[in-house]
């Protein structure tokens, strides 16, 4: 009785990837979906269901971000063609050029903006760079 989970991924195992850019953005949402997806394909699944709850589906969040990284791997995730996002986007390049204009403009602002990223010694500029090499350890299939 009851749902069987068949393949689930969490975006806190971001990190043991090399991911240090947070859980709780589009590219990390997009990851997550990728691997969960990619977790899949050693399963009988072959379709998966969008069940946001009662949550309201709004274009472009991150639910859409890890929908599409689910279906990147192969896995019909059916959603509108509304929700889908750039892949500049889903790269993380629109935190990337905030950051830069946000360094030029304000560099006080960026700094309270960006601390996280700064005391962790990671630059927010390269987030599109650790995007890739996440990605690709991803799809190489980490389990």
């Amino acid at each position: 009785s009851g749902d069987t989970i068949l393949a689930s991924a969490s975006s806190g195992e971001l990190n043991g990837l090399g991911w240090n850019y947070g859980c709780s953005n589009l590219p990390a949402a997009y990851l997550t979906g990728l691997l969960c997806g990619t977790r899949s394909k050693g399963s009988k699944v072959k379709a998966a269901v969008l069940d946001i709850g009662l949550y309201r589906p709004i274009g472009g969040s991150k639910i859409y971000a890890a929908a599409k990284g689910a279906s990147d791997t192969g896995l019909v995730v059916p959603y509108g063609d509304s929700e889908k996002l750039s892949e500049e986007r889903l790269s993380g390049g629109h935190i990337a050029a905030y950051a830069e204009k946000l360094e030029k403009d304000d560099k006080k602002k960026y700094e309270s903006q960006f601390s996280d990223y700064i005391s962790s010694k990671t630059n927010p500029k390269d987030i599109q760079t650790q995007f890739e090499a996440t990605k690709k350890k991803i799809m190489e299939g980490v389990k």
